[in-house]
């Protein structure tokens, strides 16, 4: 599903979800987002949320959550492969940055635990997100005549499911902190130089990622 007709079917139920809801509780929620390896450079990033909790008793509630993601890495000289024509990181260009954002629907069950002001909670993530890379391929300097260069920007679209876990302590009634573990799952865009005789042309693909991350956010209640 394509992220333009993704965000009004999300924001329908977001506001389905808070019509039904009887003395539901509003909050926005900032995220850093923070990645335990680098896959193809993507890593840490930031996230919002716009959160609707549905209370079921004094200690537990459903929340629904609208967001917005953006993960960003760096970018780096990708290592070639093995071709006949002698080309290498020496005399080529092979540079690549990745990035992934799209918007995600996230449902979840908390409770107290403890002390009244602190929760677990527990959910899933349904991400519509798009992954894009910069990518400069140049092979122009390969001794023996080798045509290849480009500046590319090829994009990958998909609808996956991420698991989380979290805790969250309420300050008062205004605002709080929550920590989460995340296993983010995307699809994303790879680019690799295809040799043909003496012309190298970019070939696009895509793979699945499936990378556990660990989200801090601040909390602020209307």
């Amino acid at each position: 599903m394509k992220m333009s007709k993704a965000l009004p079917l999300l924001l329908a139920v977001l506001a389905g979800v808070s019509a039904r809801a009887a003395n539901p509780d509003f909050s926005m929620k900032l995220r850093g987002i923070a990645g335990l390896e680098s896959k193809e450079g993507v890593r840490n990033g930031i996230g919002l949320g716009f959160n609707v909790g549905i209370p079921l008793s004094n200690s537990s509630k459903v929340d629904v959550e609208l967001g917005y993601r953006y993960l960003t890495g760096d970018g780096q000289n990708v290592a070639i492969p093995s071709n006949t024509i002698g080309a290498t990181l020496s005399n080529a260009t092979n540079f690549q940055k990745t990035n992934v954002q799209g918007f995600s629907l996230r449902g979840s069950y908390s409770q107290t635990f403890g002390v009244d002001n602190l929760s677990w909670h527990a959910g899933l993530a349904v991400n519509f997100l798009k992954s894009r890379m910069d990518a400069i391929g140049d092979f122009t300097k390969v001794p023996g005549g080798i045509a290849g260069s480009w500046s590319y920007n090829p994009e990958k679209t998909a609808t996956t499911v991420s698991p989380f876990v979290g805790i969250g302590y309420a300050f008062n009634e205004a605002g709080g902190l929550e920590a989460n573990l995340i296993m983010d799952s995307y699809k994303q865009v790879t680019l690799t130089p295809a040799f043909a005789g003496t012309t190298v042309t970019p070939m696009i693909g895509s793979k699945n990622i499936n990378t556990l991350k660990i989200e801090i956010g601040y909390t602020f209640r209307f």
